[in-house]
């Protein structure tokens, strides 16, 4: 076994503030590219969020009125489920389809 040599910090700050050459480092240093960065992660969020949205919509409707649509108005109150008493099976079998894959991928 090969013992750890304890690096000093001259290394260190050499390793963590090397100069980066080539078209990386200009984009590094480039603020433009980084508003368009922040830009373009800032749309996939948000249209992330819009999809997340539409599917707990899609699964709200499909549970509780077995309906084959996205909309869903979080402000108002949903009627009565057409599966009566029963809707508490809901939960249960999201968590018998989700337990098998936890145990699989911890």
């Amino acid at each position: 076994m090969s013992e750890s040599v304890p690096l000093s910090s001259e290394v260190l700050s050499h390793v963590i503030e090397r100069e980066v050459g080539g078209w990386q480092g200009k984009l590094r240093r480039n603020p433009i590219f980084h508003l368009l960065l922040a830009f373009f992660v800032g749309i996939v969020a948000g249209l992330g969020a819009v999809a997340f949205r539409r599917l707990i919509g899609w699964m709200h409707n499909l549970f509780f009125f077995g309906q084959w649509s996205f909309s869903f108005n979080a402000l108002q109150h949903s009627a009565a489920s057409a599966w009566g008493a029963g809707i508490i099976l809901a939960p249960i079998i999201g968590g018998l389809m989700n337990g098998p894959g936890l145990s699989v991928c911890p």
